[in-house]
């Protein structure tokens, strides 16, 4: 039996945080920064950064409800256990740490005159985070890295990276992430989509979809709801992370390329390539084609949080365009001019947007596409994938045959992420704020990284 210092319910984990300034605000339920919950639904214990709920640890939503043992505890209940050195949170029938208990460092005398088992919301850099006897740790990380984070600086984003091996050696080429980076899916070129629950470390294959070409795929916030697009077929969704999946025979067949989805996964967009781009107002089950755009390769599309804001890109020698009303009426975005558009990112209002061009610079914008800025910081090159975090400000990209490169700072300056090694990059994601990203390789694995 693990020895155990402090048991509480997640109420009054809030009573016994300091107070933290409203600066922001979660919605679904509606909470400020630094409040917790457990989320019933998913089996987990989230709190709020200010925007958006984050998941403490596993999320495991067909966790029995018949009570945790060892102690003796609820589903929402809250431990710490000295003998780990880490916070748990009962899911229903398990305890489950909210960091890597392996790596805490224990017999400390306190973090800032707080004992252990202390927690706290700090609003800088966003974070939940526990004592454990002498460090300030940060809650939701898993053991990923060989020492789990203390702190999370955006210095360190994207700064390592770790080869997901389970799901194997293919050519991989997009991969999604939830917001907040703990649900990822991937699928293979001429075999099964895989999904993992636990920020990559574990991957499940979803053969309910079959050995498909998969070419793009995309998931809601809370990565329950998924659109998967196959090179040659249809599309397909699934509203339960994966785990089951429905042919979209309404899409129509196509070689579906680039895909998109709402935060609450209800409105989902898709571009064919050498076709149109379509869209849905009700998860997939129907389909409108937008012939403003016109035909094309449409092998990247992004969409802000509500899906009103769509920016999409033709790879043929087009430009890019944007949409402010779901699709019904495009805009040709002639100031970068036109090129091999490889991917395009949104921040969450879709207003900060951001291209790239194979074969030629990286372009911003903060207006929601009408004026853009070349960043040649990063000079020209290849690049492949492209992802954002919700305020825009963190941005990730990669050179073909080349390294990742992040910036901080909306595009502005740009930092090469040499551990990440030169592979055939292509498909890139990012959880919310940016401190969980992940990577499809073609030809090679999937790789995930966590600040720091």
């Amino acid at each position: 039996m693990p020895s155990v210092t402090t048991t509480l319910k997640c109420l009054t984990i809030l009573a016994a945080l300091a107070a933290t300034p409203a600066f922001a605000a979660c919605t679904s339920p509606a909470a400020e920064a630094g409040e917790v919950i457990f989320n019933s639904t998913q089996k987990v214990m989230q709190y709020c950064n200010g925007t958006n709920w984050v998941n403490t640890g596993s999320v495991i939503p067909s966790a029995p409800q018949t009570g945790c043992s060892s102690p003796t505890g609820a589903a929402g209940d809250v431990v710490y256990n000295s003998t780990q050195g880490v916070i748990q949170f009962c899911n229903g029938s398990s305890w489950v740490d909210t960091a890597c208990a392996a790596d805490r460092t224990l017999g400390g005398s306190g973090c800032t005159g707080s004992p252990a088992g202390t927690i706290r919301y700090a609003s800088t850099p966003n974070e939940l985070q526990f004592c454990d006897s002498t460090n300030w740790v940060a809650m939701g990380y898993g053991c990923t890295a060989s020492v789990a984070p203390t702190s999370c600086g955006a210095s360190n984003y994207g700064l390592t990276w770790t080869a997901r091996t389970g799901p194997g050696s293919a050519e991989w080429y997009s991969i999604a992430m939830s917001g907040d980076g703990m649900r990822l899916a991937a699928g293979k070129w001429g075999g099964n989509l895989f999904t993992s629950t636990d920020g990559g470390v574990n991957w499940t294959a979803q053969t309910s979809a079959g050995n498909q070409q998969w070419s793009g795929i995309a998931m809601s916030d809370d990565g329950m709801k998924i659109i998967a697009g196959v090179y040659g077929s249809v599309i397909y969704t699934s509203t339960d992370g994966g785990a089951n999946w429905a042919l979209r025979l309404s899409s129509g067949s196509g070689n579906w390329a680039g895909v998109a989805i709402s935060d609450d996964g209800t409105r989902m967009v898709a571009g064919i390539s050498g076709g149109n781009i379509k869209t849905s107002s009700d998860s997939g089950l129907t389909w409108t084609t937008r012939s403003g755009p016109g035909t094309g390769d449409w092998n990247s599309i992004a969409s802000s949080s509500d899906g009103m804001r769509l920016i999409a890109a033709k790879q043929d020698n087009g430009y890019i365009y944007t949409s402010s009303d779901a699709g019904v009426n495009w805009t040709a975005r002639t100031g970068p001019g036109t090129g091999s558009w490889h991917a395009v990112a949104s921040s969450a209002d879709g207003l900060k947007l951001a291209a790239v061009n194979s074969g030629g610079n990286i372009y911003t914008s903060t207006d929601g596409g009408a004026n853009w800025t070349a960043r040649t910081a990063a000079g020209t090159g290849t690049w492949r994938g492209l992802a954002s975090s919700d305020d825009g400000t963190f941005l990730i990209t990669a050179r073909d045959g080349g390294s990742i490169y992040v910036s901080t700072d909306s595009g502005a300056t740009w930092t090469a992420r040499t551990g990440s090694g030169s592979r055939s990059w292509y498909g890139l994601a990012s959880n919310a704020t940016g401190t969980r990203t992940s990577a499809a390789a073609t030809f090679d694995y999937l790789y995930t990284s966590t600040c720091p």
